[in-house]
């Protein structure tokens, strides 16, 4: 079946729709080694947020903790580069907590089996999101679990 412009239409709209109906997200925090991959998730969340949003891309742990002490991030995500199971994660969520960043975080991976899922929900991830969902409606469902989230914890529920 031929993909078409009206296909792309009827998505611009649906997005368009959902983000009417998203709480207002005011900042983002991505931390990703890989600039164009930090830079692509930046772009796929500006389709679920809209351009409102500051979306704050940094390249290391120390990027992300400068970016947050001039913008608190609402929510985050972490581009782990899948050289090991679950040591990375683990070290960079430390990290963040003990630079007082207290945001919703999720971990993005190329590879994620239940196993591991639930080792870094485990670690305090708040949702592991595959690389390949990125660009989906994933995106958009992840995004709403860590808003629920930072909506408990601002009201001490989590």
């Amino acid at each position: 079946m031929a993909y078409s412009g009206a296909d792309v239409l009827a998505q611009l709209s649906e997005l368009a729709r959902q983000r009417a109906a998203m709480p207002v997200v005011t900042s983002i925090m991505v931390v990703s080694q890989n600039r164009a991959e930090g830079e692509l998730i930046q772009s796929a969340l500006r389709a679920v947020v809209g351009y409102d949003t500051r979306i704050m891309v940094s390249l290391n742990l120390a990027e992300a903790v400068r970016d947050s002490k001039s913008v608190t991030p609402q929510i985050g995500f972490c581009v782990d580069d899948g050289t090991s199971a679950q040591g990375g994660c683990a070290a960079s969520l430390r990290a963040l907590r003990a630079a007082g960043i207290s945001c919703p975080v999720a971990i993005i991976r190329g590879e994620v089996t239940p196993q591991i899922k639930n080792r870094l929900m485990e670690i305090g991830a708040t949702d592991v999101l595959n690389r390949d969902d990125v660009c989906g409606i994933r995106l958009r469902e992840g995004l709403l679990r860590l808003l629920a989230r930072q909506t408990l914890d601002d009201k001490g529920l989590a």
